[in-house]
């Protein structure tokens, strides 16, 4: 999975949840999360990354959701076809 953090590019590669840490998994759901609001074109909130979350099953904890809104809020190039640019191995 590659995803934007701040201004560098984090390559993560999964091959089982399980063998992810919290923070990982946290990092990953919201990665995600951020991607699914990112490209419907609705605003990037804490909020709206919580209920994706919820949405797939999964959990997000308030600060993560908290910090990627924040992330994302701030970089103004954010272009709203992210999805399209990522590679999902």
């Amino acid at each position: 999975l590659f995803h934007v953090c701040s201004s560098y590019l984090t390559i993560m590669v999964v091959s089982s949840l399980a063998d992810l840490t919290d923070a990982q998994k946290q990092e990953l759901v919201a990665s995600l999360s951020a991607i699914v609001v990112g490209t419907s074109g609705a605003d990037v909130t804490a909020d709206s990354l919580t209920t994706v979350a919820t949405a797939s099953g999964n959990s997000l904890s308030g600060a993560w959701a908290s910090v990627f809104a924040q992330v994302v809020g701030k970089v103004s190039s954010w272009p709203h076809n992210v999805g399209k640019h990522l590679i999902i191995l």
